[in-house]
């Protein structure tokens, strides 16, 4: 810590230690060049390596500034689904937003859809497959589904929605897919 206080533009300097991690925060005068700031801590880390234990793993450095905050959060409420609301801000308010002195508007808390898809390794190799193929499989996977039908005027209109996997994720265990 003391190494990091001798920084420039350093205005504190806290730590947080566990049983096998310590987390140091570094706090800068507002307004400090931030990849100048991570520069100089890294510098400054480099030179106390040595003393540290052999087993210690190197630093990571993250940097964030409180201009990332956001200073106004609105919320919308309506009288029609989550997900028809959530269209319309992104498709709507959003954009408009965007256009104003607003650095990155962003909705949270629509709905998201998830598929999770868990492998199991006995069957994978009784059907020769791998989880490469399956991943492989689902980024190719298009989804068509009924939810209902529109009455207008005596006519009936089906309703269905499209959409594709569009974003996976994989581990050990299973493998997840966003639409």
């Amino acid at each position: 810590m003391t190494a990091l206080q001798s920084v420039s533009g350093v205005t504190s300097v806290d730590s947080t230690s566990t049983s096998g991690a310590s987390i140091v925060t570094v706090q800068f005068k507002d307004g400090a060049d931030l990849t100048a700031a991570r520069q100089a801590v890294s510098t400054s880390l480099d030179r106390v390596r040595g003393v540290l234990p052999a087993q210690v793993r190197p630093s990571n450095i993250v940097t964030f500034s409180t201009s990332s905050i956001p200073v106004l959060q609105y919320s919308a409420y309506a009288n029609e689904s989550l997900g028809d609301l959530a269209t319309q801000l992104r498709s709507d308010a959003i954009p408009k937003l965007a256009g104003l002195a607003v650095s990155r508007p962003s909705p949270d808390g629509g709905p998201t859809q998830e598929v999770d898809v868990t492998l199991d390794p006995a069957k994978l190799a009784a059907h020769g497959l791998s989880v490469a193929q399956v991943g492989a499989a689902l980024a190719q996977a298009t989804t068509v589904q009924s939810v209902g039908a529109l009455r207008d005027n005596g006519t009936v209109v089906p309703l269905q929605i499209a959409g594709a996997l569009t974003t996976s994720t994989r581990s050990a265990a299973c493998a997840s897919a966003r639409p």
